[in-house]
């Protein structure tokens, strides 16, 4: 007997060996009981999740030797000839090769006709996107007024393509992707029906390539088993798949999040002369980033079913020093790279220049907590001195008390912290205090201001939590601002007095030259 793929031999031949559409099986299986059944269904989704296997078995349900049933038997001439595609009444068309309005005046004629062995006359058209206008409005007449013994199937991978007529006189399911966790399972079935040996991480790989389309992760075993013979091996399928070690991408994860750029550089370097792809490895990379900043904002179970306990593992002991904003900035870093890298024809120096990036590139962080946290580190004697000023220096400023100006700015700094998009919309804004108060001055017509209204309320709990005491945030537009401030309030004068300002000239042994102010005509 010649082979049969795995795609075909695997196929499912009943409502209960279909994988992951359970609220599809559900629905027509009830409508077959309850002799429910309608003229037109439209199955739309991804490459691979079932639409033409489902289109078969409703057919043979329809047409078995003891249906209408839910269950077909699989053993009668009828169900035997569906699934070898050689029953005169299931009629499979492709969309994509028979566009053209003839084809849809063909089908008309056809209709009229009596099921020939059946009990319906199916047509299934597969890809039914690709018909013409003409074809469409050829046969909207016939699918509102379909002969009672005719029920249309149609399949599609791009449903908005269709016109409105032909959707609403359809039932329409969506089919979902398949999960990591459904594919990995099923190929270690089938693994075990072909008694091939298979370790997990071998059938993680052809899982997540497959990309949630099970005909496609069948299709990539058969090539793995091709490969590899009766013992599936994960260092193999790399191979086949050409896709990087996903250990070495954890690993330069670790390396430039940790600042280690030689040893990221000697990992790039292994990469491409064992011929992995730069694009793809990066491409790669954006999905493990995206992965490691969902971890350390929400935990493993943001990332759902298909995560081994070892990739966790490593994701904990990689993200244990970083915040999330620090992930989100990698994840930025590496996105953008991915998209230019994609374009290059250079792509292995645009890679070892993202690791530069992703070692030194550190995201902001506010003068005042960067004070705090021990800013004489910037008067190290490695440091060039810097040049005298002809201005004289000014004495030092009195301690500042922590209720001053100085506490309530790094409460500031750290409410905004915690309120990312919050810090967005204040960038084009300046922010002063009065009396105990925020005043927040947007430039006039500012589109950040009204949205930040909606919010204030929530920066007003924050910083009230942190100073320990009540505190309103008053927005003003720049027009009102400066007829409205006092002179004290305005950052322009304030500047020079400031105790971070202050702080900063000591630890610089810096003198003020210019004060330039931000957000002010």
């Amino acid at each position: 007997m010649a082979y049969q793929v795995l795609a075909r031999k695997y196929r499912p031949q009943s409502f209960d060996e279909v994988i992951g559409q359970e609220h599809v099986t559900r629905t027509l299986k009830n409508a077959i009981s309850k002799d429910r059944l309608h003229h037109a269904y439209l199955f739309t989704g991804a490459r691979g999740t079932g639409k033409t296997s489902l289109a078969r078995i409703f057919a043979k349900s329809l047409n078995c030797s003891q249906g209408p049933t839910p269950s077909p038997c699989n053993a009668c001439s009828n169900c035997e000839a569906i699934t070898k595609g050689g029953f005169l009444d299931v009629i499979e068309i492709d969309g994509a090769s028979n566009t053209s309005v003839e084809s849809v005046r063909e089908l008309r004629e056809q209709v009229k006709y009596m099921p020939a062995a059946g009990k319906y006359k199916i047509y299934i058209i597969d890809e039914v996107h690709m018909l013409s206008n003409a074809a469409f409005n050829a046969l909207l007449k016939t699918l509102e007024e379909p002969p009672a013994h005719v029920i249309f199937i149609f399949a599609t991978t791009e449903a908005h393509k269709i016109p409105v007529t032909i959707l609403s006189r359809c039932q329409r399911f969506d089919l979902r992707r398949l999960s990591l966790a459904q594919i990995r399972a099923h190929l270690a079935k089938i693994c075990g029906e072909e008694k091939v040996g298979c370790d997990e991480a071998g059938l993680d790989l052809l899982a997540r390539s497959a990309e949630g389309s099970m005909r496609d992760a069948q299709s990539l075993l058969d090539m793995a088993i091709g490969l590899c013979g009766d013992s599936l091996q994960a260092e193999r399928v790399l191979e086949m798949l050409g896709l990087s070690a996903s250990s070495l991408i954890e690993d330069l994860s670790a390396d430039c999040l940790e600042g280690r750029l030689s040893e990221a550089l000697s990992k790039a370097e292994d990469l491409y002369h064992r011929g992995y792809d730069l694009r793809q490895v990066t491409t790669q990379w954006v999905e493990y980033f995206h992965d490691l900043a969902l971890f350390k904002a929400a935990g493993a179970q943001a990332l759902g079913e298909g995560v081994r306990a070892d990739q966790i593992a490593t994701m904990e002991k990689t993200t244990a020093a970083v915040e999330v904003a620090d992930l989100q900035v990698a994840f930025q870093s590496v996105y953008r790279a991915a998209e230019e890298i994609a374009r290059s024809e250079s792509p292995k120096i645009l890679f070892d220049l993202l690791l530069v990036k992703l070692v030194y590139g550190t995201p902001y962080r506010p003068l005042a907590e960067l004070l705090a946290a021990g800013g004489g580190k910037a008067a190290d004697s490695s440091m060039p001195a810097p040049r005298p000023s002809a201005a004289p220096v000014a004495a030092p400023a009195p301690q500042v008390p922590t209720a001053g100006p100085a506490s309530e700015s790094e409460s500031l700094a750290r409410a905004l912290r915690k309120k990312p998009q919050l810090k967005a919309l204040l960038q084009e804004a300046v922010t002063s205090w009065e009396g105990g108060d925020l005043i927040v001055v947007f430039p006039s017509g500012s589109l950040a201001a009204e949205m930040f209204a909606e919010k204030r309320g929530s920066l007003a709990e924050a910083l009230s939590q942190e100073l320990g005491r009540s505190v309103k945030v008053q927005l003003r537009q720049q027009g009102e601002a400066a007829a409205s401030l006092p002179k004290a309030a305005v950052p322009e004068p304030a500047a020079p007095s400031d105790p971070v300002v202050r702080q900063a000239m000591e630890i610089l042994n810096a003198s003020l030259q210019e004060v330039k102010t931000y957000g002010h005509e």
